[in-house]
């Protein structure tokens, strides 16, 4: 009777184990896009600084 019941928990455990490993892959991909979206968030700030300076730089030395 001990046999029975040692395949039934190390299913348990490989269940709970791919639950684990699906929630881990989950987390993973949502780390990727959040790293995505900073650098885009990133690549436009920048590009608004860029864009003040160039204004600024037209106006004390072009106008």
């Amino acid at each position: 009777m001990p046999y029975l019941t040692k395949p039934l928990k190390e299913i348990k455990m490989t269940n709970e184990n791919n639950q684990l490993l699906d929630q881990m892959s989950s987390i993973d991909d949502s780390l990727e896009k959040l790293k995505q979206n900073s650098k885009k968030i990133s690549d436009q700030v920048g590009l608004i600084w860029l864009t003040i300076l160039g204004y600024i730089i037209y106006l004390e030395f072009f106008k």
